[in-house]
């Protein structure tokens, strides 16, 4: 299969979760990312979670399939190095926050004087510009100030953080991934590159829902979460507990909550779904009928294939039920351990993701070649400590 991305190479300035899964989405689609690292801490995602055999897994799954390439960006032969390199892409993906590109000469503006079809791509926390712009931050900060924390509760009302770095996820990694490839469209089509300025929390506070669509309407929303339809005020949305663990009931259309009464045998119910006085009324019922059932009990009734009820499964049964319906869903790793692999499909296949995760500066030396730099020279500005490649194919960087 030719992947969607093939010839084209990215740039990857990036560090941490952002900016490594938009990079490791270009190269799960076929391009070619080549990874600029710091020659002495790399990129510190690795340091972040557990390791296998010496191989941070973490690194292993945002980095795998780029090749790395060690530059001391702070000295000004690391920057001719990297003026070099962005002359031939197509894409540049940074996360440094606004002006440190300046300051490591490359702007915006010089990239594309130097490659006017390239595409560059800025991922920060608030944007480039605004009161905020050269604001720290990290996941739960976008969460909290995007609004969506807000609606994240706990039954005691206080926000709970997740364990997922959503934020980062979705406004660091997927929205400027889309905008990337949309840009490189345009520029072949017209040979005109751009600028991509992505704000993560504007990626998750302008996330289209019903709640935003009303928000900015002038409707009325009601502050407390739970008084929303989809934060649990009606009883066909909602969490319940079961006697060995939770579900959630997703009946909003009318065919699935009749379903669900009729095969809770509370026909009674039916008629109340959008009746808001008799919501306590109703979510009683449910709550006492659940809490009388097991997880095996919502598919020995199909409610989950006929009422939108599904149970609540912790990561660890979630992968058990990947691995056990045969779908080769894990991919072996260079390092012995098996790693997720593509989430979606390409005319029926499953894209296999590369197998393993650079060395930290272990392409240094073949992508200055390609530069036309000869391997002599690479060996004096490894000796000057401007860049860092590994000769010896055993070594591993953390």
């Amino acid at each position: 299969m030719t992947a969607p991305l093939e010839d084209i190479r990215v740039v990857d300035l990036t560090r941490l979760v952002a900016g490594d899964y938009c990079t490791s989405l270009l190269q799960s689609l076929g391009a070619e990312v080549v990874k600029i690292e710091d020659p002495h801490r790399g990129d510190h995602i690795g340091e972040f979670g557990g390791s296998v055999n010496g191989v941070p897994v973490a690194r292993h799954l945002f980095n795998r399939g780029k090749r790395s390439v060690c530059i001391d960006l702070k000295r000004p032969e690391g920057q001719d190095l990297l003026r070099r390199l962005v002359a031939g892409a197509d894409v540049l993906v940074e996360s440094f926050r606004p002006g440190v590109m300046g300051r490591l000469g490359l702007d915006s503006a010089q990239a594309l004087d130097l490659n006017p079809r390239l595409v560059w791509v800025s991922i920060s926390a608030y944007g480039a510009t605004g009161d905020r712009a050269q604001a720290p931050g990290h996941d739960l900060n976008y969460l909290a100030e995007s609004g969506f924390l807000d609606r994240l509760v706990g039954t005691d009302g206080r926000p709970v953080p997740p364990a997922v770095p959503i934020a980062d996820l979705i406004g660091g990694g997927l929205i400027p991934a889309l905008t990337a490839v949309s840009m490189v469209l345009r520029a072949q089509r017209t040979g005109e590159g751009g600028v991509v300025d992505a704000s993560i929390v504007e990626g998750m506070a302008l996330l289209p829902s019903v709640l935003l669509a009303d928000l900015t309407a002038g409707v009325h929303v009601p502050a407390d979460g739970r008084e929303t339809l989809l934060g649990g005020a009606y009883a066909c949305y909602d969490v319940y507990a079961l006697a060995d663990g939770y579900a959630v009931v997703g009946a909003l259309e009318p065919v699935f909550w009749r379903t669900l009464c009729e095969t809770l045998e509370l026909p009674e119910l039916v008629p109340l779904q959008w009746h808001a006085p008799a919501q306590d009324q109703v979510h009683a019922a449910l709550e006492k009928a659940f809490g009388a059932l097991t997880k095996a009990d919502i598919g020995r009734l199909h409610l989950d294939e006929g009422a939108c009820v599904s149970v609540v499964s912790s990561y660890e049964e979630s992968i058990a039920i990947r691995r056990d319906s045969g779908d080769e869903w894990t991919v072996a790793a260079e390092a012995g351990f098996r790693a997720p692999g593509l989430p979606f499909r390409i005319d029926g296949q499953r894209l296999r993701p590369a197998a393993a995760s650079p060395r930290r500066g272990e392409h240094t030396r073949a992508v200055l070649a390609e530069l036309g730099i000869d391997q002599s020279d690479v060996s004096a500005l490894a000796a000057a400590d401007v860049v860092r490649a590994y000769d010896d194919s055993s070594e591993r960087a953390p």
